[in-house]
Order: C-alpha cells, then sequence, then structure tokens
C-alpha cells in the first residue's frame, strides 16, 4: 500500500471519528477554519490519489474542489474579502 492511500485512509477514519463523537458522545467545538482546512488537504490528496490512479476527471474534480475550499480558508483568515 502506498504512502498517498495510508495518508487518505488515516485522514478518514478520523474525520469519521469526530463525527462520531459530535453527533454520539459530546459536541466537539472545532472552529471552522481548522475543519475547512481539514477538508482541503483530504480532497487535495484524494485528488492527486485519483491523478495517479488514471481516473483524471474524479482526480481534477476533488484538485479542484480543494482549491474552492482553500479559498474559503483564506477568505475566513483575511476577514474582509
Amino acid at each position: 500500500m502506498n504512502v498517498l492511500k495510508m495518508v487518505n485512509y488515516i485522514l478518514a477514519a478520523i474525520g469519521f471519528g469526530l463525527g462520531f463523537s459530535h453527533l454520539f458522545i459530546n459536541d466537539v467545538q472545532i472552529p471552522s477554519n481548522i475543519f475547512i482546512l481539514f477538508l482541503f488537504i483530504f480532497f487535495f490528496l484524494m485528488g492527486i490519489e485519483q491523478v495517479k490512479g488514471n481516473q483524471r476527471k474524479r482526480g481534477y474534480l476533488y484538485i479542484f474542489m480543494a482549491v474552492i475550499l482553500s479559498l474559503s480558508a483564506l477568505k475566513d483568515l483575511v476577514g474582509f474579502l
């Protein structure tokens, strides 16, 4: 198993764990800019994995969504856009 796929599985497990904890155990207070950064990293790495696996349309869609999330993170970080 290559490293990129393993990192994606770890990120998915972290996201699943946080979602499960938020819904069933207690309300996890995650700042929105951290959540957007997490999704940016997740989608960007998934896009790279898809492009390397010859599923280019899906991979570029993931990378495009990562770019949109990065713009949203920049807007949240700067605050005046």
